[in-house]
């Protein structure tokens, strides 16, 4: 939600510079007056880090990257200049803002799944490290037969318990998480075209052609920081410097569908080629979108059957002290 949150006062930042600068207002002054406006300490410091960048003759490009995402920042900064900065300030605001509705949807249809993940481990935890031993107690102190269950429940509780077996735990639990989290955050990023996907590269693309920046330059600057996707890049822009043919290229580098490689034919030949690669990009967050649905769709019954069967078993150890005396009464 933090990365949300910038990429939405960024998007906030590139409507309000793009209307002053389309209503005549110079740049620098432009900036000055959000600079008095922001009230926000940090992002003060960023506007102001942005202003004396300016001042100082740094092209507007590159001395965004004190305001600009880190998603952004690989590819916007990388250019010269901007023929078109309103332009582009609009077109950048607008995908902004689009990926920030994008990420905020999939992170609601991810909270469920994973409160039950959470609810289900802690309750396990909670019935083996916490009743699991004072059940014991109650058996040893009452004479009772201890039940098998039991038995095998309390090995396992006490392993847990071990300073020894708690500590090659935590570290084990530690690196399984930051793997699982990292592999996590890879999938969720390609899912939602993170800044590293081929639809924010293709988005990047048709923003910097509507803004007036040539193709090749465009594609030259154009940077996935998502390593899986570094060696297809930069095949492709080896190939489309080669042979100039943007479709074919992105087809048989970067994974493209047909019908995705004829939208661009479409654009190479009426002259549309910007708005092509932003549908093909807005296509991409679809089919990614269609498919996070689907799986987010069978990972929530299985979770909620995992949760059915951890409160089953939850009852039936809750309830095994009350049959074990009745069944001694017996």
């Amino acid at each position: 939600m933090q990365a949300t949150a910038e990429w939405r006062k960024f998007a906030l930042f590139c409507h309000r510079l793009a209307a002053m600068l389309r209503k005549g207002i110079g740049l620098v002054q432009a900036i000055d007056m959000l600079v008095l406006d922001e009230l926000d300490p940090k992002e003060k410091r960023k506007l102001d880090l942005f202003r004396l960048a300016l001042y100082s003759g740094v092209p507007f490009p590159q001395a965004l990257r004190y305001v600009i995402p880190y998603e952004y920042r690989a590819s916007v900064c990388r250019l010269d200049q901007v023929p078109d900065i309103p332009e582009f300030l609009s077109r950048l605001g607008a995908h902004v803002t689009e990926r920030s509705d994008v990420v905020g949807t999939v992170l609601k249809q991810a909270v469920y799944p994973m409160v039950l993940i959470g609810s289900t481990v802690a309750t396990v935890l909670f019935f083996i490290l916490g009743l699991v031993p004072r059940y014991v107690d109650f058996f040893n102190g009452s004479g009772l037969p201890l039940p098998g269950i039991l038995r095998g429940l309390m090995v396992i509780s006490t392993g847990l318990s071990s300073p020894v077996v708690a500590g090659i735990g935590s570290v084990c639990g530690v690196g399984l998480v930051g793997w699982g989290g990292g592999r996590a955050i890879r999938w969720f990023k390609h899912r939602v075209g993170g800044g590293d996907g081929r639809s924010a590269l293709f988005w990047m693309l048709g923003i910097m052609l509507q803004s007036g920046v040539p193709l090749i330059k465009a594609v030259d600057v154009v940077s996935p920081s998502d390593r899986d996707l570094e060696a297809p890049w930069r095949n492709f822009r080896l190939a489309l410097l080669g042979s100039g043919r943007l479709a074919e290229n992105a087809y048989l580098y970067l994974g493209l569908t047909r019908y995705q490689r004829e939208l661009i034919l479409c654009g190479e030949r009426s002259g549309t080629l910007a708005v092509s690669l932003i549908d093909v990009a807005s296509d991409l967050v679809a089919a990614d979108q269609a498919e996070l649905k689907q799986t987010v769709a069978w990972i929530q019954p299985v979770m909620l059957a995992i949760s059915a069967v951890t409160i089953v078993f939850s009852v039936y150890i809750t309830m095994i002290p009350v049959t074990s005396l009745i069944n001694y009464n017996i």
